[in-house]
């Protein structure tokens, strides 16, 4: 009756043997590159190291041919949902800082400029612990920064063992994987005892910001949103903690005999599928299409 999380050829394909299927479409979150940034012996501590890996990245190109235009080429730290346009945590590309800006701006030369300021003029190796499902991701990555001298070393992980060793901080140098941006008010990427926090970001600036913002959350969302969060994701994006791929959209499929529902997973803060709950099946329109 109900599919979720499905890619854009697949849905293209189900329309065509099923056109009667509704369709809604949505962004969840990123996949995004994470070096641990709290080893000072690490490269990737310096923030130059940080905004060079940003840069060696064809973001454009990416969404373009491997997405088929398909996918946002910022959606990290909030998904460009309207409720997040409308309280203004979500920055559109244009409208960032000039700094933040250049992160997506592709530019090899500059990055090696980055890299040779910092140390590290013929590059350095980053391993990189990953699962199967994200490898076509990671080889176009390793090749991009393959150009400014970085060897990515991809280790490849069961999906369990991937899960047990992000969840204990077990990696050494580098995850890729993704990153919670659908529900910013959860801070997940950033809170430092998150173990969804994958870079281990541990930052005095969005500590204070995530404490501030629990005061006010479900009491003041106009000060929670519009001005605690929205003040320090700026901040966030210019520390480049990340390299955020496209994020592309994934769609939700139901027939029509699901009745008062309109694509959602959740109703409400974080209960998730919870939509059942007033949701039902028109028996007689299901049999008389055929199923």
């Amino acid at each position: 009756d109900h599919l979720r999380d499905i890619t854009r050829e697949d849905t293209e394909s189900l329309l065509k043997s099923t056109p009667t299927l509704k369709v809604a479409k949505y962004l969840e979150a990123v996949n995004a590159l994470w070096p641990r940034v709290d080893n000072p012996k690490l490269p990737w501590y310096d923030k130059k190291v940080r905004y060079a890996l940003n840069m060696a990245i064809d973001r454009q190109t990416i969404s373009k041919d491997f997405y088929g235009g398909d996918a946002e080429i910022v959606a990290y730290p909030a998904v460009p949902d309207a409720a997040y346009k409308n309280v203004g945590i979500y920055i559109p590309l244009g409208e960032m800082s000039p700094t933040a800006r250049q992160l997506y701006e592709y530019n090899p030369e500059k990055a090696k400029q980055l890299l040779a300021e910092a140390g590290y003029p013929k590059g350095f190796k980053i391993e990189v612990i990953t699962v199967a499902k994200t490898v076509d991701e990671i080889s176009i990555l390793k090749d991009y920064l393959a150009k400014i001298g970085v060897d990515v070393q991809i280790a490849l992980k069961e999906q369990s063992v991937f899960t047990s060793v992000t969840r204990s901080r077990g990696q050494s140098e580098a995850v890729y994987g993704s990153v919670s941006s659908a529900v910013p008010y959860g801070w997940q990427a950033f809170r430092p005892t998150d173990p969804t926090n994958l870079g281990a970001i541990d930052d005095p600036v969005v500590n204070k910001a995530i404490a501030d913002f629990a005061g006010y959350f479900s009491i003041d969302d106009k000060k929670a949103f519009g001005e605690i969060m929205a003040g320090v994701f700026p901040y966030i994006l210019e520390q480049a903690w990340i390299v955020q791929f496209p994020a592309p959209y994934r769609y939700t499929l139901w027939h029509p005999w699901v009745k008062n529902y309109h694509g959602e997973w959740l109703v409400g803060t974080g209960i998730l599928w919870n939509f059942v709950n007033w949701t039902w099946i028109d028996q007689g329109l299901k049999k008389s299409l055929g199923f």
